[in-house]
């Protein structure tokens, strides 16, 4: 059975995180199923423990700077860089998911389904360990950028 974990966080620019423990597999993929890809609120999965979160309009004002900052260097470098947005990536075996703010193959994505490179916008700490699950599902380079002051 999932319980919850201490009240639900309170952040900057309103951001907002809770955490779910005890989350069995099946309940995550279920929620993210349900919530889609219309539905804000990102999931971030590490072994049983489930963060739900909203982004603040700074989160949204960095991610599409960051963003739009490396697709043009790309398209002047001539990088063949495919931006994949914030597509779920999960993996049972490894008891991990979640959604990047944006993510990136170098020409066409990999065998194993993951991107190259994943951009992460930090406004307020994630109450998950983020890397730990980017580590769990092989992804190679994890781009973080804060937006604390």
């Amino acid at each position: 059975m999932a319980s919850a974990s201490g009240a639900a966080a309170v952040a900057r620019d309103d951001e907002r995180r809770f955490v779910l423990e005890d989350v069995p597999w099946w309940m995550y993929l279920a929620l993210r199923d349900r919530l889609g890809d219309e539905d804000h609120t990102r999931m971030t999965y590490l072994e049983g423990r489930l963060e739900l979160a909203t982004t603040s309009r700074l989160h949204g004002e960095l991610h599409q700077l960051i963003a739009r900052l490396l697709e043009a260097w790309a398209m002047d470098e001539d990088v063949d860089l495919r931006g994949f947005g914030a597509t779920t990536f999960r993996k049972e075996a490894k008891r991990r998911g979640l959604e990047p703010d944006e993510c990136y193959a170098l020409g066409p994505i990999a065998a194993d389904g993951v991107p190259a490179i994943a951009l992460e916008i930090v406004v307020s700490s994630p109450l998950v360990d983020k890397l730990a699950v980017y580590a769990g599902l092989a992804v190679p380079e994890v781009a973080r950028a804060s937006g604390a002051t």
